[in-house]
């Protein structure tokens, strides 16, 4: 299962995304794939092969909303 994060901040790294959730869901992300976009709103998709939908549930609570890095962002279980 997926988490899929959006209006990232364009600054933001991939090492950047992986503190944030080690912070505040105290995981590693496996895998971040960025999605293509026109720049306004990034995105990326959180791979975790091994965790199950309530886990991510439990983790989208925590994180959807969240102002970080100027932006607030959203997160949703895929």
């Amino acid at each position: 299962m997926n988490l899929w994060i959006a209006n990232i901040n364009p600054d933001a790294t991939d090492d950047d995304i992986r503190e944030l959730v080690k912070k505040y869901c105290g995981v590693d992300v496996p895998e971040i794939r960025r999605e293509p976009g026109d720049g306004t709103r990034p995105a990326a998709e959180l791979i975790f092969p091994d965790v199950g939908s309530s886990v991510l549930q439990e983790f989208q609570g925590r994180l959807h909303g969240m102002f970080w890095k100027e932006r607030k962002i959203s997160v949703q279980v895929m």
